[in-house]
């Protein structure tokens, strides 16, 4: 697992209603633990964390690999 990608879990963790024991096996935005407004507050603490805009367009049935590519590319762009 890519240091990005435990970060990114750790932060969902910590706005987690439910059992965080397979949030790691999650496939998708939809399968992790995380209500509509704690999702809010996980793309806010990662727009903060890194300095980064996410934007719109994001989908419950956005995998997990497609999301830790999009942060991975808005921090290469913040950082070119």
């Amino acid at each position: 697992m890519s240091a990005l990608r435990e970060k990114l879990l750790a932060i969902v963790a910590s706005y987690a209603t439910g059992d965080t024991a397979g949030l790691a096996d999650a496939k998708s935005l939809r399968e992790l633990p995380v209500d509509s407004v704690g999702m809010l507050g996980v793309l806010d603490e990662i727009e903060d964390e890194f300095g980064i805009k996410i934007g719109e367009g994001l989908q419950p049935e956005t995998t997990i690999d497609d999301f830790e590519a999009l942060v991975a590319g808005l921090i290469a762009a913040r950082d070119a």
